[in-house]
């Protein structure tokens, strides 16, 4: 994804376009929307220079993860750019935390090799 990436921000010229994993993300402050045909919806110029290069590319992407808002789930994050907050929702929290608890348990042999 990093080369896909690369390719996007210095040949596509897709302005502060970040990504993690095989997540990409950016924001647009235009409010115009585009015309996107494959999906017959609408999006920020960014995200349909982001499509139109995956598409050039042969990349595949599903509909339902072409989301854009001021309010929107990133990596498993809630964004709120209302309220300027970055949140991890609470399913996620307790699954963070019970996590790091059988890590650190004590109470039976967990040894296992770092790979």
């Amino acid at each position: 994804m990093g080369l896909v990436t690369w390719i996007g921000i210095y040949v596509y010229m897709i302005e502060d376009l970040l990504h993690y994993m095989d997540d990409a993300f950016t924001y647009d402050a235009n409010p115009k929307l585009e015309y996107y045909a494959l999906h017959y919806t609408h999006y920020p110029l960014k995200q349909c220079q982001l499509l139109t290069l995956w598409d050039d590319i042969g990349l595949p992407h599903e509909l339902q993860k072409q989301v854009f808002g001021q309010c929107l789930y990133i990596i498993g994050f809630f964004v709120d750019l209302i309220n300027m907050s970055f949140t991890m929702p609470a399913e996620s929290k307790n699954d963070l935390i019970n996590g790091i608890f059988e890590f650190i348990d004590m109470s039976s042999s967990h040894w296992c090799p770092l790979i």
